[in-house]
C-alpha cells in the first residue's frame, strides 16, 4: 500500500497508538526515537478496524498502545496476531 504520509527509512523496532472513539480512531506510528512515522484515522468498522491491522502489519509495527483494555478494536488487533498493552491514566 503506497501511503504519502509515511516516511521512508525507519530504524529500529516501530510502536503504534491508537486513540480509541465511537465514530473514527486516530492512529500514530512511531519508531524508537520517538519521530512521527504514519498518521492516519480510521472509521469504527470492520473495514475501517481491517485496514488499520493491515497497515500496522505492513509498517512491522511490534506493540500498539490503546486506552482501553476491551472492545471491537482490541478484538481487531489480538486476531491479526498483533501485540498491544493498554495504557489506562487515572482521572
Amino acid at each position: 500500500m503506497h501511503d504519502p504520509t509515511a516516511t521512508a527509512g525507519p530504524t529500529g523496532p516501530l510502536f503504534a497508538g491508537v486513540d480509541w472513539a465511537s465514530i473514527d480512531h486516530a492512529i500514530c506510528v512511531i519508531d524508537v526515537a520517538g519521530a512521527v512515522l504514519w498518521r492516519h484515522t480510521v472509521s469504527h468498522s470492520r473495514t475501517g478496524l481491517t485496514r488499520l491491522t493491515g497497515r500496522l502489519i505492513e509498517l512491522g509495527v511490534i506493540r500498539v498502545g490503546i486506552e482501553r483494555p476491551d472492545g471491537p478494536v482490541v478484538e481487531a488487533l489480538l486476531a491479526a496476531g498483533l501485540r498491544w498493552r493498554w495504557s489506562h491514566r487515572g482521572r
